[in-house]
């Protein structure tokens, strides 16, 4: 079995997938179903080194480095998140 990267940053995770206009519905199909992403992004799941060069494929980053666990950007996520949020709403 593969190892699961879980110095992955979930929020991070969603982050990536919701400032590339990908949904969830998009990733799953990509990734193997729904649940996992959100088990992903909710931080009870990790993907692997394969599943995580995937992601950032689909979301369109050349690399995964951004998506692990910093404190530096939680500010940042916790407004882009917000930001996304709001933009998701009005359309």
């Amino acid at each position: 079995m593969a190892e699961k990267i879980t110095s992955i940053n979930p929020r991070m995770l969603e982050w990536a997938r919701m400032i590339s206009g990908t949904t969830l519905d998009y990733v799953g199909e990509r990734i193997g179903g729904i649940d996992r992403v959100v088990l992903w992004e909710k931080g009870e799941d990790y993907p692997t080194y394969n599943q995580l060069k995937e992601l950032c494929q689909i979301y369109r980053k050349p690399s995964f480095q951004n998506l692990l666990k910093s404190r530096i950007y939680l500010h940042h996520i916790e407004h882009c998140l917000t930001i996304c949020t709001i933009i998701s709403h009005v359309n």
